[in-house]
């Protein structure tokens, strides 16, 4: 019995040790990219549109520039400008570097109306897609409910 009595302080640690439980840390759920339909779509003065051909630029290196067009049938497009992008954020325009325009003209936006107020929302962004939301008013259009999504695939 003598030996039995020395290994019970061993078993009554091992048995403390044994119901410790380690709270495991775990991050937080990572946010869904919100749903965001292919192409270009807004609002012109309350009418539906929707671009029949989206083009986009982005230079990402040290250049930090997303650029994304959309033209429709009858010479309307939509024309948007981030040159400071950093992220999933959203940027003021217009500012001295972010910019967005309305056109009514297929000669390479040149009735081209800058935005007076707005923003332009990354919502979405990797190696191959970049999505958002945007709205704006120039001197005769308001712009809302702009959304964009472009492969650069």
């Amino acid at each position: 019995m003598m030996h039995y009595a020395k290994l019970i302080p061993v078993f009554m640690a091992l048995v403390f040790l044994g119901s410790c439980v380690k709270d495991e840390i775990t991050d937080p759920p990572a946010k869904p990219d919100p749903v965001i339909p292919a192409g270009m779509h807004a609002k012109i003065n309350g009418v539906a549109w929707e671009a029949n051909y989206v083009s986009h630029m982005s230079l990402l290196g040290g250049m930090h520039y997303i650029e994304v067009s959309g033209y429709d049938t009858t010479g309307k497009s939509i024309k948007l400008v981030i040159n400071n992008f950093k992220s999933r954020s959203t940027y003021i325009v217009p500012s001295s570097k972010d910019s967005a325009f309305m056109a009514l003209d297929f000669n390479v936006f040149a009735d081209k109306q800058g935005a007076r107020d707005g923003k332009i929302t990354i919502q979405a962004i990797n190696d191959s897609m970049v999505g958002g939301a945007f709205h704006f008013i120039t001197d005769s259009f308001d712009i809302t409910e702009g959304t964009f999504y472009v492969n650069y695939n």
